[in-house]
């Protein structure tokens, strides 16, 4: 059984804000002229500003790659000179690597030292990610800047990097390096001969880097994986840093030709796409985060929706819970909603920060409660390994769970203080607040069609609604009427939620309530009780036997409470029903939809075993993608998908590790099936 690996917080002292690295007896940034330091080394080293203004019409992000991100202070510097000095169309993503974050505590404390880059380090505390190692993406300046912090060692993580194809042969490259860190003689792992060969294969002709070190090990190791070296005047009374380019090497004796020869099936052709414009079927959370996401990336997004609003099927519940079962355990599943929920809880505090929609986005929090022993234990757990900080989750007995609440609890549980409860309705169209989005209202679209690269979307009377070349499919169950994704294993599961109105004392409860079930807080005199699961059920009717089940499930935990709601022997009881749509393995489906014709025909030799090097790559429908199957958890989940989607079509880095895209991806099942000799 494999754990989450805790990283150690950095090992620093600060003398005046100014930070001091006791374990690599090193300073982190000039304490005098550390801005002007970095413009000089890494800004004008890498001509930064020169690229971005040469290329105004790159309709890809500039990739930045970093080791080490320390302070910070590199990435605040590049992203502050991108602001002012790059096309507005144009976007940067910052992905940088540290094995000893610097704990928020002192980071707050040394960015006192720059209040010109309030802006970005405000924003960076808040999205702060915990000290897990695994890959965290945050956003400044509505996605027109992104940063990766990639937390472990650099080879490994960066090595992840490697697996991400945007061709056949190809993985997605770095404009330019910032190589920092401590000094060789004081930090050699950080310029190790195998870091340096993951940096060349993620470097293309003309990728520049930048360094302070001029040590003999630099010059040499870069020389070696196919930098063409400059050495520059050091900076202040330094004698020497270094930049250069990269011109390849010798591919017969350095191949650096990328292969997945793991599973072939995954490999694909992502090519580009200049007009960059999408269309998307589904106005629920999944398809207004699809729409968000691309939106955000310069896309010009069409939105088709069947109904006369957004979110009027499953997503239109009148209040969802943003939550998620963390573990220690460090399984691709936990890993997926772990930085499903990180990435949600950012979003949301983004998208809901204007003070007019505090009523659509309620950050109570939400206490979980154990409801078996066997989860009591796994709780306990959690908590003994330190993994997250006390910002992110928190243990509470049942006397601080009654006082956070505002009701009687009888046992202690988990306190998440940044999340809380969320209306679908007002998330969606908050999503569909931008220029690029233009939504079809009442536009039910009933066939795809495939012909000379383009993607033709066709009405129930076979009338064209448009012609793009990109469609996301997001519309839950409803995308099995579509010839080239009906035979995913999709499957409905009923949830009917309980909405009973308030009293004056069930007006105290503060928190969502998680347990075998969740209590909302009153929203406009209506707390929402749920939710049932029943499997293969498509009645929408509301059953009174239903009601009685998410009540008794409220008795059960919270007897206190329960006989606040009651107080009146004449309570109203409303509800709402819902389809969710899952899959056997409790994963969404997001990612590129395959040609299964191809799969079954080629990938035949995985029902006898055969050796998968052998197999050949992946064929896929042209710019055809999905974002299904996201359960109960469309609140948590379903932006992070959003986020792979996008990713890929802007052939940039996905903000996940190849081994959790890779869990999500459509195929899978095809695969799965194949080896199980299903098909």
């Amino acid at each position: 059984m494999t754990f989450f690996n805790a990283l150690t917080h950095a090992a620093l002292k600060l003398e005046n804000n100014i930070p001091y690295s006791t374990q690599f007896n090193d300073i982190y940034f000039n304490p005098q002229k550390s801005i002007e330091e970095t413009e000089y080394v890494f800004l004008k080293g890498n001509a930064l500003i020169e690229s971005w203004q040469s290329d105004i019409h790159k309709k890809t992000p500039w990739l930045i790659g970093e080791t080490g991100f320390g302070t910070g202070l590199n990435f605040f510097v590049i992203a502050n000179a991108f602001l002012k000095t790059a096309s507005p169309h144009q976007r940067l993503h910052y992905i940088s690597t540290e094995l000893y974050p610097i704990n928020p505590i002192h980071l707050q404390k040394i960015y006192l030292l720059w209040p010109q880059f309030s802006n970005f380090t405000l924003d960076l505390l808040t999205q702060y990610p915990p000290a897990i190692e695994g890959f965290y993406r945050l956003n400044f300046f509505n996605h027109r800047i992104q940063l990766t912090l990639l937390l472990g060692d650099a080879t490994q993580q960066l090595n992840q990097l490697l697996r991400h194809p945007k061709s056949i042969t190809e993985p997605v490259t770095m404009d330019a390096w910032v190589l920092d860190g401590f000094s060789p003689a004081k930090n050699p792992e950080l310029w190790q001969t195998e870091l340096c060969k993951v940096i060349a294969r993620l470097s293309k002709t003309g990728t520049r880097f930048a360094t302070f070190s001029a040590a003999k090990i630099v010059k040499e190791g870069l020389s070696a994986i196919g930098f063409q070296i400059q050495k520059r005047k050091g900076f202040s009374h330094k004698r020497d840093c270094l930049a250069g380019v990269f011109v390849g090497l010798d591919q017969k004796k350095n191949p650096s030709t990328f292969t997945l020869s793991d599973t072939p099936w995954f490999i694909k052709n992502s090519p580009s796409y200049p007009n960059k414009t999408a269309a998307i079927i589904g106005g629920g959370l999944a398809g207004t985060a699809c729409a968000y996401s691309l939106a955000q990336r310069g896309w010009q997004v069409h939105l088709y929706e069947r109904e006369a609003d957004l979110a009027q099927l499953t997503s239109g519940n009148p209040a969802g819970v943003l939550s998620v079962n963390l573990s220690i355990h460090n399984r691709v599943h936990n890993r997926f909603y772990q930085y499903s929920y990180y990435y949600a809880v950012n979003h949301l505090q983004q998208l809901f920060a204007h003070e007019k929609l505090t009523n659509s986005f309620n950050r109570c929090g939400v206490l979980q409660f154990a409801v078996n022993e066997k989860e009591a234990a796994e709780q306990k757990s959690l908590i003994d390994q330190q993994l997250w900080p006390n910002n992110w989750l928190q243990t509470v007995s049942a006397k601080q769970a009654s006082e956070l609440s505002g009701i009687p609890c009888h046992v202690g549980g988990l306190l998440f203080p940044k999340s809380g409860w969320i209306q679908p309705y007002a998330l969606c169209h908050q999503q569909c607040q931008h220029p690029n989005i233009k939504i079809h209202f009442s536009q039910s679209v009933e066939q795809l069609i495939f012909n000379e690269n383009h993607w033709y979307l066709l009405d129930e009377k076979l009338n064209e609604l448009n012609k793009t070349s990109v469609v996301v499919i997001a519309n839950a169950m409803d995308a099995l009427k579509f010839s080239q994704t009906k035979n995913l294993p999709l499957r409905p599961m009923r949830g009917q939620v309980s909405l009973l109105p308030s009293t004056q004392a069930s007006e105290q409860l503060k928190t969502v309530l998680s347990y075998e079930g969740y209590t909302t807080p009153a929203q406009n005199s209506w707390h929402s009780v749920g939710a049932t699961f029943s499997p293969n059920d498509v009645d929408y009717s509301i059953r009174m036997q239903d009601h009685k089940m998410n009540i008794d499930l409220l008795q059960q935990h919270f007897p206190e409470f329960h006989q606040y709601l009651f107080e009146n022997s004449n309570t109203l009881l409303q509800g709402r029903v819902g389809m969710r749509c899952q899959t056997p393995d409790y994963l969404p489906i997001t990612g590129p939809v395959a040609n299964e014709d191809f799969f079954i025909e080629n990938y035949a030799a995985l029902r006898t075993g055969h050796a998968h090097q052998k197999l050949s790559s992946g064929h896929y429908w042209p710019g055809l993608y999905v974002s299904l199957g996201h359960g109960s958890r469309g609140l948590t989940t379903t932006n992070f998908c959003a986020e792979i989607i996008a990713s890929e079509l802007d052939q940039d880095f996905f903000p996940a590790e190849t081994s959790v895209v890779s869990a999500l991806h459509p195929a899978r099942f095809l695969i799965r099936n194949l080896k199980r000799r299903c098909i």
